[in-house]
């Protein structure tokens, strides 16, 4: 398994909601990656889309932030969605919509996070922060703020995503407005379009995993083309460009496996097959679902709006190994005109966590 790390040259557009040319997401999800690599990789080898989507030589995750900080880079996963913030919350009197925003977790708590699913906050951060708290309130202020600043902080949770870059944050959306000109009238219609922007000090990273050496070389090349075309909107103006920074092994950036777990962490979409249905209902599985749909421009003048499907997000833990499939979401019609079919890529990229044993509550 190797690790990318990856830093946007310009603003990016990643459409997210099913009819709305508004909306973007900050750091494009497995499925969208995997779309766009697969693209660059028949541009240079023999391989078809169609072919990686039925035969998949990869599976790669979800982008997922990294942040530079005094000189050093902080890489973050997907927060499990079995996490119990009961202890933390209570300890600290935090209000309960401050945690449930945290996504991220940073890499100094990846081992906390994989050995327990207690929120994964260091000891000694938890003494300091309690002490922080009595020394405040002793002066009979509140440390309510101070305590949310320092998760808003270290966890990138809430508005720390979408904090102005040129105040020196690291990540950034904005809504620029565009217009459309009937080509047959002088109709024109103005509408919204957001834009992620990426400050010189951040990026996301991806993981990916291969069949063989031969897969590997392949996708490196494939991603370098994606580089150098762009990934999302407006690709054609010179926007949406990266560029690998680095490239490391898991080992490298200390990636926690628990090969003989039997849950596995989610760092991607997935799309679980009928034989998956026992993980899915399994009591101690704890998941979240995310619709996807969207456009599709295959050229030759040709749009259409691709079949929505329900995917299980980033950080679900599932019971067991997981597989997945690309299920095929092509629009009614679609296959005549363009001559091939259209899939989703559901393919599950993960790593293996401990168990826990959920309550069952009395029906």
């Amino acid at each position: 398994m190797k690790a990318y790390l990856i830093k946007p040259l310009s603003q990016i557009h990643i459409g997210y909601a099913l009819a709305d040319r508004e909306g973007t997401e900050l750091f494009p999800r497995s499925d969208t990656l995997a779309a766009a690599i697969a693209i660059c990789w028949s541009q240079i080898f023999e391989e078809t889309p169609e072919e990686i989507f039925r035969n998949p030589p990869f599976r790669v995750s979800s982008a997922m932030p990294w942040v530079k900080t005094d000189d050093e880079i902080r890489l973050f996963l997907p927060m499990r969605k079995d996490v119990d913030f009961k202890e933390i919350e209570d300890s600290l009197k935090l209000r309960a919509k401050v945690l449930k925003k945290i996504e991220w977790v940073e890499d100094s708590y990846w081992h906390k996070m994989f050995e327990s699913k207690k929120f994964p906050l260091a000891d000694e951060d938890k003494d300091e922060l309690l002490r922080k708290k009595e020394q405040i309130e002793s002066e009979g202020k509140s440390a309510r703020s101070e305590i949310e600043r320092f998760f808003k902080e270290k966890f990138l949770a809430g508005n720390m995503l979408v904090k102005k870059v040129r105040r020196g944050k690291y990540f950034a959306v904005e809504t620029n407005q565009r217009v459309t000109v009937n080509r047959l009238s002088p109709v024109s219609e103005t509408f919204f379009f957001n834009e992620a922007y990426f400050s010189d000090k951040a990026g996301f990273w991806i993981l990916a995993d291969f069949d063989d050496n031969s897969a590997e070389n392949k996708f490196r090349a494939a991603l370098e083309l994606l580089g150098d075309t762009g990934i999302g909107a407006d690709r054609n103006y010179g926007k949406r460009l990266i560029k690998i920074e680095k490239i490391l092994s898991d080992d490298q950036i200390g990636l926690p496996r628990k090969d003989d777990a039997d849950k596995t962490l989610l760092l991607s979409l997935w799309a679980p097959t009928l034989d998956e249905k026992d993980a899915v209902l399994n009591d101690s599985s704890c998941w979240e679902l995310l619709m996807r749909g969207g456009w599709i421009a295959p050229g030759r003048g040709v749009s259409a709006m691709r079949k929505p499907i329900w995917m299980f997000a980033e950080g679900s833990v599932i019971a067991g190994n997981v597989e997945g499939h690309a299920p095929d979401v092509t629009p009614p019609g679609l296959e005549v005109k363009v001559g091939h079919k259209v899939y989703r890529w559901g393919y599950a990229l993960g790593v293996k966590t401990v168990s826990y044993t959920h309550l069952t509550l009395p029906t």
